[in-house]
């Protein structure tokens, strides 16, 4: 009987194309580009590195995401990685990691998340009292990019709009 050591830390999945052949598969870095974005408070997100296991963007695609970010506007808020959905019958699914609170001045962050179907990625602030968004930006690729929209987050952060 073959036995099979794995340490998680340096390898975190693996799979066996036979009984005497183990590969193991890591996340692989994947292509994107910068869409809708807004900033009304020079407040500033820039994403350095998406990776997901498939290497690609697809519903099922666990991403994790890291770069960094300066908030200039308030004291705190929460640093958010969810998919904006193009369907009515999918959900945002959260899953341990998609958001944390950052604390105002700059500094690095690493989310993650699962694309629940088709839709737009993207890492956005919201107001930890109001649970508003008032920053943040699209990435993707493909269908999965959201070029351009009239994010508004200036006017609903400021309760301008409902």
């Amino acid at each position: 009987m073959k036995q099979l050591l794995i340490i998680p830390a340096l390898f975190a999945s693996v799979a066996c194309q036979s009984p005497d052949t183990v590969v193991l598969v890591s996340p692989r870095p994947v292509g994107f580009e910068i869409g809708a974005s807004e900033f009304p408070f020079d407040d500033r997100i820039t994403i350095d590195r998406v990776t997901s296991w498939g290497g690609l963007f697809a519903a099922g695609a666990d991403l994790t995401v890291s770069g960094s970010y300066d908030l200039r506007s308030r004291p705190e808020a929460t640093l958010y990685l969810g998919t904006t959905s193009t369907s009515q019958s999918t959900t945002k699914q959260a899953k341990g990691g998609n958001a944390s609170t950052v604390l105002r001045g700059q500094g690095t962050f690493e989310l993650q998340h699962t694309i629940p179907g088709l839709g737009y990625p993207h890492v956005t602030f919201y107001d930890t009292e109001t649970g508003k968004p008032f920053a943040g930006s699209y990435f993707g690729r493909g269908e999965y990019l959201l070029r351009e929209a009239d994010l508004d987050y200036g006017r609903t952060a400021l309760g301008l709009t409902e």
